[in-house]
């Protein structure tokens, strides 16, 4: 009897154990929006808008949005979308990398046909490569995104490029989009999958290459990217085709060899081959990215039926380990930093690549413990314009490629723009304009959409306001320059922008300026950035040697700051100033590096403007050039830091 008990208890203690280490749904996205609104509000610094790492936080607001029917999360992806016009990284026509944000940007279109904005310029590139390719005869990979052909090769392409074909074969019903997709995809498995390991080389520099423990190489993220890439392709790709049979051994595959590769906490490492490399700290090497993307992907094919029930003990195991990685903030820790081999990372690591992989993870997981999405993905985007809507006084981003890429900014008080690289043979140059808005809400879309639409001078008051602000070859409001013996020299337009991921309620930006000041190369890297209220845009620019961009531009800012103080321009004089508007302005100075400047613009609109220095910028005093009718440049005279820095913060008031 005694043993029927202790047999009967057992059984009983087990399924409680089973139990509360199984999480509901409702648990899973609790955390989970917990984690996607401190990423929100606490966004990761200098990460733009358009370039790969932020592709999966996209992917992962969209799947938290159709998991909850919370159109909040989608709101962001359409609010970042219209903030760079649904255009994507430039530059780089064939890398794949810059095909990543377009996730996003075509499964919005999908969901709401009604705007074309939101798939033309990608459609625009895409075919770009296929002409390209149509002509292309070596059939062989000059590099990173030099060639059209045979250019996916590292692994991480697998997921950046992938469904990005996808969606616009089934947009455009155009079968050449799945054959270049079949193509490209087939021929990097063909170079980097070891069918003996079940996964893939980052690149063929790590074929044959051993760890110190003598293991192969293996990294974590890259066959992250390759089965998560394979989830969302098996998701779209035609099941009648021929090829969907290669995705899904290929899938199949790799789940069973990251399977066997899961750590004892549940995570995933940095190698897949070998646990002891970088296995060190709390985490006992499970890192947050690498486990994030494996743990979507073997939820997804379980959900599927792709995988059977033993792969959901592998998912629940690794759900476990990945709350472990967030803080009770709803950071997400232990995220391997941007690279492409296995590295060191810590708690203080994160990235928003990270952040993406557990919010499409926990989407999954939710599904499989019965989470039921009940709002259609159009009801959901509709929601989220009217959500961005209701919103339209925070500060905001415009970037206007129909305008000659232009860029403006605005919050409920101000508005500014700058000018692109399409007027680079004209009389503008990296002056700030001034658009006089007499409204809280946001205008700049609203005017280059008029303009376009009807062919309205935004020059002329619809009630709202307009541009009445003269800024020709000068600093305009706020703009900067360098002085040298004398002589005022100023960069021309920007020559590179993005548009940063900020906190809800700011906008913050980044250009990239050159100067040729007396037979010296300099570049200016500028942040821009505005709050949801005040008049005053923050202006931090740091001077630097040469015009070739160091670090890895496609990162955004992150990896051009870190390097810095190693290139920094010392020796020179950097002016910030105002351009008068009329010859009756009335200037005002200050030692401590102020301006104030009340004055009259075109129609008699009365208008106040400032610079002021930041205390931690020194002042070496004032310059005023005369300009035409009267007007002049009011200029500080400011010496850059160690680090080549100077700050300042610009703004205006329109007088009642």
């Amino acid at each position: 009897m005694k043993k029927y008990l202790s047999i009967a208890i057992c059984l009983l203690v087990g399924q409680t154990m089973f139990a509360s280490e199984t999480p509901t749904a409702k648990e899973v996205l609790s955390l989970a929006e917990k984690v996607a609104e401190y990423n929100i509000k606490n966004p990761r610094d200098n990460i733009s808008l358009r370039d790969w790492p932020i592709a999966p936080y996209y992917d992962g607001l969209i799947a938290l949005s159709r998991a909850t029917g919370n159109a909040r999360y989608w709101a962001e992806v359409v609010r970042f979308g219209d903030a760079v016009a649904w255009t994507y990284s430039e530059g780089r026509p064939y890398h794949a990398d810059d095909f990543a944000v377009p996730h996003a940007w075509l499964e919005t279109y999908r969901a709401d046909t009604s705007k074309n904005e939101r798939f033309v310029y990608v459609k625009q590139g895409l075919d770009k490569i296929l002409a390209d390719a149509s002509t292309w005869t070596t059939g062989e990979s000059k590099g990173f995104g030099r060639s059209p052909v045979c250019s996916w090769n590292w692994c991480d392409a697998l997921y950046m490029a992938p469904i990005t074909f996808l969606h616009m074969y089934h947009i455009t019903n155009d079968k050449k989009y799945l054959d270049y997709l079949n193509k490209e995809f087939k021929w990097s498995t063909d170079t980097l999958f070891s069918k003996e390991d079940g996964l893939f080389y980052r690149d063929r520099r790590f074929i044959g290459q051993l760890t110190e423990n003598n293991k192969k190489v293996f990294w974590g993220r890259g066959n992250g990217w390759v089965i998560a890439g394979l989830a969302m392709v098996l998701k779209e790709y035609p099941k009648d085709n021929p090829n969907y049979k290669f995705y899904k051994d290929l899938y199949l595959q790799m789940a069973k060899a990251v399977k066997e590769a899961q750590l004892e906490n549940g995570l995933w490492g940095v190698n897949l081959a070998d646990n002891k490399q970088y296995n060190k700290g709390i985490t006992k090497g499970g890192e947050g990215s690498s486990s994030g993307f494996i743990t979507f992907a073997l939820a997804w094919g379980v959900n599927e039926g792709l995988l059977d029930e033993s792969y959901w003990n592998t998912v629940l195991k690794a759900w476990e380990g990945l709350k472990s990685l967030v803080d009770e903030n709803g950071k997400v820790c232990y995220v391997q930093p941007i690279g492409s081999s296995p590295n060191a990372f810590n708690k203080n690591t994160t990235q928003v690549y990270g952040v993406g992989a557990f919010l499409m993870s926990a989407s999954e997981i939710a599904k499989k413990l019965g989470n039921v999405e009940r709002i259609s993905d159009k009801q959901l985007v509709e929601q989220a314009e009217k959500f961005n809507e209701s919103r339209n006084e925070m500060a905001n981003v415009r970037y206007e490629p129909r305008r000659k890429m232009d860029v403006a900014w605005e919050n409920s008080e101000v508005a500014h723009r700058v000018y692109g690289p399409e007027l680079e043979k004209s009389i503008e140059n990296s002056g700030i304009d001034v658009f006089s808005k007499t409204v809280k809400y946001n205008i700049a879309k609203k005017w280059y959409d008029e303009w376009k639409r009807t062919g309205w001078s935004y020059h002329t008051d619809k009630g709202e306001g307009c541009d009445l602000f003269k800024v020709a070859d000068t600093v305009g409001c706020g703009g900067t320059a360098i002085y040298h013996k004398g002589k005022i020299y100023k960069s021309n337009v920007y020559k590179q922008c993005k548009v940063i991921l900020a906190p809800e309620g700011s906008a913050k930006l980044g250009f990239i300026y050159h100067y040729n000041v007396d037979g010296r190369k300099i570049t200016e890297i500028k942040l821009l950035s505005i709050g949801t209220t005040g008049n005053a845009t923050k202006s931090h620019s740091y001077f630097v040697k040469g015009h070739k961009i160091f670090g890895d531009w496609c990162h955004g800012f992150e990896s051009l700051l870190a390097k810095i103080d190693k290139h920094a321009v010392k020796n020179i004089t950097v002016v910030a100033g105002i351009y008068t508007q009329s010859k009756d302005a009335k200037i005002i100075t200050k030692e401590n590096g102020e301006i104030y400047v009340s004055d009259i613009q075109e129609k008699k609109v009365p208008i106040d403007m400032f610079v002021r220095v930041s205390p931690n910028t020194k002042v070496k005093g004032f310059k005023t050039i005369d300009g035409k009718g009267g007007r002049k440049e009011v200029l500080v005279l400011m010496k850059p830091s160690k680090t080549g820095e100077v700050e300042h913060n610009f703004g205006y008031t329109l007088k009642k």
